[in-house]
């Protein structure tokens, strides 16, 4: 399979997942694994439909697999943040059995350190700190990070009160 081919069938994959057609998605996943065994975005797309499916053993052993592959270190913050959400997810319906709030807390923070990461790892991280300091730490980085996010500042000049 030529890189053409790969981005039309990790593309293929996404659209299948927007769809909500997981089966599909995961079938493809399998396939590029197969043909691709050293890329990382069907992994992760494999743990985010596991997340979805509320599978979180699964994902978390996919997501970690794909943490593995990110040899350039560019995706390690999204897939922090979502091995953070595999931890910390609460359900109504049903147990988690990896839930592990502490876990989830170091996840996000490893988050962190990469470059990029979603922007809802500074609210995860709000909801579980419990300390003033860390929490101004958290909202001087986010601001840095995410300047047109307003609520960021909002919230630092609440927690400076």
């Amino acid at each position: 399979m030529t890189k053409e081919e790969y981005k039309n069938q990790i593309s293929g994959a996404w659209k299948k997942y927007e769809e909500k057609d997981f089966e599909s998605a995961k079938e493809l996943c399998l396939q590029i694994k197969t043909e691709y065994p050293d890329q990382l975005e069907a992994n992760y797309l494999l743990g985010k439909i596991s997340f979805d499916e509320k599978a979180f053993e699964d994902s978390i052993g996919v997501l970690k697999q794909a943490l593995r592959k990110d040899g350039e270190k560019k995706a390690g913050g999204f897939i922090n943040y979502w091995i953070g959400r595999n931890y910390g997810e609460e359900t109504f319906s049903l147990e988690n059995p990896i839930y592990n709030k502490d876990l989830s807390r170091v996840s996000y923070e490893k988050a962190l350190e990469y470059e990029n990461y979603p922007e809802d790892v500074i609210i995860q991280l709000n909801y579980i700190y419990q300390n003033n300091y860390k929490l101004i730490d958290l909202y001087k980085r986010a601001t840095k990070k995410f300047p047109e996010n307003l609520n960021f500042y909002l919230t630092l000049s609440t927690v400076y009160q």
